[in-house]
């Protein structure tokens, strides 16, 4: 049992370490909106919808993640949650659409996503850990 473990640890491990976080999903189109004001907020609404395609070739359950937008100059715009329960097979696309307060924003001006250029934003995926459809965890630091 022991020695079984110890295969299933270096597995994960040696995944980990081949593969960058970044190759396990990207954003294939996004569109951002500017919904105004709305009751209780303090800054403008900004609705960003984005699509995301599994590029691995393994079935992802779950998912612990982030991705951070940034212009091509590397300045940050918007860190956006992943939904958690992605239930999504290699090559597959899930439609995510949040709605965020821009007045409540720390860090970045996410007002530029409704008017930039899309061609000049990347979305850089910060994962956590990964669960696959057969069990296999990934976790990443």
């Amino acid at each position: 049992m022991a020695a079984a473990l110890e295969e299933i640890d270096s597995k994960i491990d040696k995944e980990a370490i081949e593969i960058p976080n970044k190759e396990y999903l990207k954003v294939v189109n996004w569109t951002a909106k500017d919904l105004g004001t709305r009751l209780g907020a303090v800054g403008k609404v900004i609705e960003i919808e984005f699509i995301i395609q599994n590029i691995s070739d393994k079935k992802i359950a779950l998912i612990d993640g982030d991705f951070n937008i940034e212009d091509k100059l590397g300045t940050d715009i918007l860190r956006i949650g992943i939904d958690n329960d992605l239930n999504l097979s290699p090559n597959e696309t899930y439609k995510q659409k949040v709605a965020y307060d821009s007045g409540m924003q720390f860090i970045g001006d996410m007002k530029r996503l409704v008017d930039i250029n899309p061609n000049l934003v990347n979305f850089i995926a910060d994962l956590d850990q990964i669960l696959f459809d057969d069990g296999t965890i990934l976790n990443f630091d």
